[in-house]
């Protein structure tokens, strides 16, 4: 849906996530075993970009029906978002 409105999006289900000695995906996600970890990333132009396509996005009906509160797995509970500014490219 993101790239329809010109970002890119990312979807990437855990492969390799359990590594003892540091923090794991799964212990920082609180997954259980029976449980995937699920990392995504969306690359916005700048912030006004990102915005204008959240806007886009979330005007979208079946993204409002899927963010009701009644309709969001339980897994969104442990759901992190940040913001972050590129530092190398290559």
């Amino acid at each position: 849906m993101f790239s329809l409105e010109g970002a890119w999006y990312v979807e990437c289900v855990g492969d390799d996530v359990d590594h003892s000695g540091v923090a794991s995906f799964r212990q920082l996600a609180q997954a259980n075993a029976d449980e995937s970890v699920v990392f995504a990333w969306i690359t916005f132009e700048p912030k006004a970009h990102r915005d204008q396509i959240n806007e886009a996005i979330f005007a979208v009906p079946r993204i409002i029906g899927m963010i009701h509160a009644n309709a969001q797995p339980s897994y969104s509970k442990r759901l992190e978002y940040a913001g972050f500014d590129t530092t190398v490219t290559g």
